[in-house]
């Protein structure tokens, strides 16, 4: 019979994997022993921005679950509360945490590849379907997609269109630079006319819940397409002479 491979040779294997892909490596050696290899590039430690935020590029409970055990309670919080769509002063009032030390934590999470630091997510950001976006896993994609729309609140999320559709549909409205504001201008005139409304009448409050949930759902869109580098945020540059 061929050689049999040990468990340490196959832990090797894993760790040469992760540092040659994602650049990033937990593993642990014979059930007990933690080791956590970073070769990222480093961030510089400036101070954060007014519209800075954290982006989570893992799911929370992940997050938390890995943590080893003498990591820092502060830690646990920011992830607990990271919101793309709240900036780090926002942050910082809900955990009564310094903007820095939100913004150090951040950059920890950042540099294994845990986190990304971005400009919030807000009625003025645009964004357009990134050039590099890869689609050759389109169905996965797709999928993490549907199961992310399943707990939206009401409207982005359409039972009866296939995730792929979905995606697609998503893509689609990022693909002409218009503000988050202005797509929700939009999604409000859709409504309005779906449910055949006066708009000279006050609206009832399942109406007014209904349009800010619609709303909502269209920037946490943007926010999962950001997450998973299928969009990027479109900047302007002014010259001055």
């Amino acid at each position: 019979g061929g050689a049999s491979v040990t468990p340490l040779a196959g832990e090797a294997q894993d760790l040469f994997d992760g540092l040659i892909g994602p650049g990033v490596a937990h593993l642990r050696v014979n059930g007990w022993l933690c080791v956590d290899v970073c070769v990222r590039a480093s961030v510089d430690c400036d101070a954060p921005t007014q519209n800075q935020t954290l982006l989570l590029l893992r799911p929370k409970e992940q997050l938390l679950s890995s943590l080893p055990q003498d990591h820092s309670p502060d830690l646990s919080l920011l992830i607990a509360v990271a919101d793309p769509l709240k900036p780090f002063r926002q942050l910082s009032v809900e955990l009564r945490m310094s903007p820095e030390r939100i913004y150090a934590l951040s950059l920890h999470l950042a540099a294994w590849g845990k986190g990304r630091i971005v400009q919030c997510v807000s009625k003025s950001s645009v964004y357009l379907v990134s050039p590099l976006a890869e689609f050759h896993s389109e169905g996965k994609v797709a999928i993490s997609f549907g199961r992310f729309l399943h707990r939206s609140e009401d409207g982005f999320s359409r039972p009866d269109k296939p995730p792929l559709q979905q995606l697609r549909e998503a893509l689609l409205l990022f693909s002409a630079a218009k503000t988050l504001e202005g797509h929700h201008r939009d999604e409000e005139d859709i409504i309005v006319q779906e449910l055949g409304l006066n708009r000279r009448e006050p609206l009832t409050k399942q109406q007014a819940h209904l349009i800010r949930s619609r709303k909502n759902d269209i920037s946490r869109v943007a926010a999962w397409l950001l997450e998973h580098d299928l969009v990027v945020l479109h900047r302007i540059y002014i010259t001055l002479y």
